[in-house]
């Protein structure tokens, strides 16, 4: 049996801490036969951290259906460490698809470091759309997410060839 073959049967069979390593194993492999298997754990899998693992992983591999998946599931996902680590994913890649389940990911988020972790992933794809909403929680009673909001705009200017963040939200503005 190959490593990548042992690795799969952890992942479906093994202890949770198994199932963890082999997931994290999969990702370092960087192959893409991993990504539907990978993809089957952050959807069923009972243990969070075998799926933050796994979603890890997907990053590392970076195929184009693990951010299909994760768009499909961030919306309704209720665990806070599985949420930020798919919204840490989605933001990493930055793709376009990704702003509208990050937006609805935010607009039904209570829980301040999972939608801080949406905030940053949002400014990530330097959309207008989705600076849009990042500035709806510019005025947030909440310290933490003020700080993010503005963190993440300053990138997200940067990003977009603003000089600073009231370039950006002149722009904005008038979009």
């Amino acid at each position: 049996m190959s490593g990548l073959d042992k690795y799969l049967v952890d992942l479906k069979w093994g202890h949770p801490d198994q199932r963890r390593k082999a997931a994290i194993a999969l990702g370092r492999i960087r192959d893409e036969r991993c990504v539907l298997p990978l993809i089957k754990v952050v959807e069923s899998d009972k243990d969070r951290l075998v799926r933050a693992a796994a979603i890890q992983s997907l990053q590392w591999i970076g195929d184009p259906r693990g951010i299909e998946a994760i768009n499909k599931l961030i919306a309704n996902e209720k665990d806070d460490l599985v949420k930020k680590t798919m919204a840490q994913f989605l933001g990493q890649f930055a793709n376009p698809s990704s702003v509208e389940p990050l937006i609805l990911s935010l607009k039904n988020e209570t829980r301040q470091g999972v939608k801080e972790a949406i905030i940053e992933a949002l400014g990530n794809t330097a959309d207008l759309k989705a600076i849009k909403e990042i500035l709806k929680f510019m005025n947030s009673s909440d310290e933490g997410i003020q700080s993010t909001v503005m963190n993440t705009l300053e990138n997200a200017a940067k990003k977009m060839g603003f000089n600073t963040v009231q370039e950006l939200m002149q722009y904005v503005k008038f979009r």
